[in-house]
């Protein structure tokens, strides 16, 4: 049987998830020329909650939000490893479970979809994350991403 289990992030989750980054997700990030180590870092490092997704005690997600954990609004995000994707249906339950968590402490969270990720675009519709009125695109790098709410 497997084991899911979420345990508390390390700063070496960061390379640890880097090297098995979704094909979609791994593809976009080296198109658009960013260090995928060095971004993760800064998003841990930023973070006032950090939690890592293990199945059968092997790293397969690393997320967390980002800003004071006393304020109202929180940047959220995830990485997600391919052996991930093997379990939708445990992966959306916790991240529903996770983001009933951030709530408590916020009252909006708000998230960076880059251009080209079609699974995360509708992975955060499907979390009920909704894209700005109007939608607000900022430059990535080369490229561009979507910014997207999901409100309390």
């Amino acid at each position: 049987m497997t084991k899911f289990e979420i345990v508390p992030a390390k700063k070496y989750h960061c390379g640890q998830i880097v090297r098995s980054l979704r094909k979609e997700h791994k593809s976009i990030i080296l198109g658009l020329g960013f260090n995928g180590h060095q971004e993760l870092s800064d998003c841990f490092d930023n973070s006032s909650i950090c939690r890592s997704w293990l199945i059968d005690e092997k790293l397969a997600g690393l997320g967390g939000v980002s800003g004071p954990i006393s304020g109202m609004f929180g940047q959220i995000w995830l990485a997600l490893t391919q052996d991930a994707l093997k379990y939708p249906i445990e992966m959306v339950k916790e991240a529903r479970r996770q983001m009933d968590d951030f709530m408590i402490l916020k009252r909006e969270l708000v998230t960076t979809i880059l251009d080209g990720d079609a699974t995360s675009r509708r992975f955060a519709f499907f979390l009920g994350f909704t894209e700005h009125e109007p939608i607000i695109r900022v430059p990535i790098g080369a490229g561009m991403a979507t910014i997207m709410r999901k409100v309390a």
